[in-house]
């Protein structure tokens, strides 16, 4: 009986042999790195561990940087020399370079608290918060603007009305291009309208009218 011939192997499809070509292709360029086929778990990544900005520290109060984009110039609040919040900036000439002595923002500071500077992107305006007179509540969000870096912030700056309540507002860095305003904001005390019944709980009226419950905690709010 004659020997039994395993069948002669079909070449593949076309698209499979591209396929072998390529990865073959990949290998080769690889070098010995590792070639993955198909999705891989990218490795999980870590901040390092944060260092002080030795050029920024104070012995007192320095909180809520913001940058512009290039990272060149820092917006903050600090309470060194006036034991006030105040807004204070600084600048430097590269990325991989210390940034130059803090100084305070003279035209936008004033006896009153400020706070929470928060930079646009292009370094051209400047909102922050303050408790200054003339505001919607006890801190408002005010804005200030100049035509280049160069130039001083306008004053006085602009009170953002459509963003304030009569509690407490401070602005966070905008994003999406400057579409996107992230602020923290608390309801005034008790000056809420008469609390309605509803079950078992009881919800106050804020002055916009929306149901939150009475002594709110300060909350992230977004407006787009």
């Amino acid at each position: 009986m004659p020997p039994v011939r395993p069948p002669s192997p079909s070449a593949p499809p076309a698209g499979v042999r591209l396929a072998v070509a390529a990865v073959a292709s990949a290998l080769a360029a690889c070098s010995g790195q590792t070639l993955t086929l198909g999705n891989k778990t990218p490795p999980p990544y870590q901040f390092e561990v944060p260092q002080i900005v030795q050029e920024l520290r104070s012995d007192v109060r320095t909180d809520n940087p913001t940058l512009t984009a290039d990272l060149l110039e820092i917006y903050f609040t600090s309470e060194r020399v006036s034991g006030n919040g105040d807004l204070w900036y600084a600048r430097r000439s590269a990325r991989s370079q210390a940034f130059i002595s803090p100084q305070p923002i003279a035209e936008l500071n004033t006896a009153s608290f400020e706070t929470s500077a928060a930079i646009s992107a292009d370094g051209l305006t400047l909102w922050f918060g303050s408790d200054r007179p003339n505001g919607v509540g006890s801190t408002d969000i005010w804005v200030s603007s100049r035509a280049s870096r160069s130039d001083p912030w306008s004053t006085p700056p602009q009170n953002v009305v459509e963003l304030n309540t009569t509690g407490e507002d401070i602005p966070r860095p905008p994003g999406q291009h400057g579409l996107v305003m992230p602020l923290a904001s608390k309801d005034a005390p008790p000056q809420l309208a008469p609390p309605l019944v509803q079950g078992n709980s009881t919800v106050g009226l804020s002055p916009t009218g929306v149901k939150r419950p009475p002594n709110t905690a300060p909350s992230i709010s977004l407006l787009q």
